[in-house]
């Protein structure tokens, strides 16, 4: 199933450049993008300025996918079954359904990297943009994709970007919250349990550590 996914996702994104049409590639394969993702993902997720919704529509209609729900978030599928496609895609804001909390996509700068095992090249959020989205929800997997990006892009995190970009969002308050919430997973035996279920692994106490650091990092009100 995710050659199917990468084969759509290529095709998708050749069409968008063609179009001159800016979309990102978030989700799983948006962290995929870092080298970072370590869990199975079975949908593609796409964010798009609002402005540009309706150029998207236009390519998305062309490659065959059927559209609905065209508002905060919309929904793409294309062909039936153990085969179909299903593509979610942020329109205007990423958006999390249970705090209704905004990241919007104007905020964002973007960058181009290249998928690991790949020739695909994807746009996608900054490391910080990437964190503030999965921070925004915080459910199991977003732990998950949170500890694997900073397992290996801890160093690399622009602190000061990061709250440049949350300020912006308007996302301070929720974000010291969410940063509070995973200090407190991460201290306690909920990180190992969340990681054993979703990939069957354990973190050892020096992963742990560093990532407890990275987000103790994060939190210092120096950067704001």
């Amino acid at each position: 199933m995710e050659d199917r996914l990468l084969s759509e996702l290529q095709a998708l994104l050749e069409a968008c450049r063609q179009r001159g049409v800016e979309v990102f590639v978030i989700g799983g394969f948006g962290v995929r993008a870092y080298g970072s993702l370590l869990r199975r993902t079975l949908d593609l997720d796409l964010a798009v300025a609002a402005k540009a919704w309706h150029a998207l529509a236009e390519v998305l209609n062309t490659q065959g996918y059927r559209l609905s729900s065209a508002g905060i978030w919309a929904t793409a599928t294309k062909g039936e079954g153990e085969e179909a496609v299903e593509i979610h895609i942020a329109v205007g804001d990423v958006v999390d359904v249970q705090s209704a909390a905004r990241y919007p996509v104007g905020i964002e700068p973007g960058i181009v990297r290249p998928l690991p095992d790949s020739d695909i090249a994807l746009p996608v959020f900054t490391l910080e943009g990437l964190l503030i989205t999965k921070l925004m929800a915080l459910r199991d997997n977003d732990v998950v994709d949170i500890v694997a990006l900073l397992l290996q892009h801890a160093e690399q995190v622009d602190a000061a970007r990061f709250w440049h970009q949350v300020e912006e969002a308007e996302l301070e308050t929720l974000l010291e919250d969410r940063l509070a919430e995973l200090e407190e997973i991460l201290q306690s035996k909920e990180v190992n349990a969340i990681w054993w279920d979703r990939l069957g692994l354990m973190l050892d106490e020096g992963e742990q550590r560093l990532v407890l650091m990275a987000v103790r990092r994060l939190r210092r009100p120096i950067y704001r």
